[in-house]
């Protein structure tokens, strides 16, 4: 079909079709950036996240074997600076404190502790051997890890025959 053939309807949409697409491209290079800025947050999300799960399996294995000499309320001193020296993402080294120090006090017998330990899993208890350690009163950190504690010795003492 040549131009003099083409009915007017047909003429007039090809201008229209290229005003159309001189509006896509920067539509479609607004999205094109999008993408990779988000591929690129996605990556470096997913390399932080490895990174933070190799220390934490160090940091497990570490409470482990450190537990396997020290005492209750030293799993407890050892918990807490583990998680100081915490290289992960802060969010996973603060909800690991309760399960790091359980690994800690189940790598030894904690039964004559535990009895004498007078835990009582309330939020004075934790507060007061937290303020005794020179720990600022409001640090969630060491009341999360004497609650642990108080916890683990709960849960071992209604395990013990009668």
């Amino acid at each position: 079909m040549t131009d003099a053939t083409k009915s007017p309807s047909s003429i007039d949409a090809q201008p229209t079709d290229a005003a159309a697409q001189g509006r896509l491209w920067p539509l479609l290079a607004v999205l094109a950036t999008l993408i990779a800025i988000g591929s690129v947050l996605g990556v470096l999300a997913f390399r932080q996240y490895v990174k933070s799960e190799l220390a934490m399996r160090v940091l497990y294995r570490e409470a482990q074997q450190a537990g396997a000499t020290l005492g209750a309320d030293e799993c407890i001193g050892w918990t807490l600076a583990a998680q100081k020296r915490c290289t992960a993402m802060q969010s996973l080294c603060q909800g690991a404190i309760p399960s790091l120090a359980e690994r800690c006090l189940d790598a030894g017998d904690r039964q004559v502790e535990c009895a004498t330990l007078g835990a009582t899993g309330d939020t004075h208890w934790s507060h007061d051997r937290c303020v005794g350690r020179g720990y600022d009163p409001r640090n969630r950190g060491c009341a999360i890890a004497y609650l642990a504690l108080a916890a683990y010795c709960h849960e071992h003492a209604a395990k013990e025959p009668r």
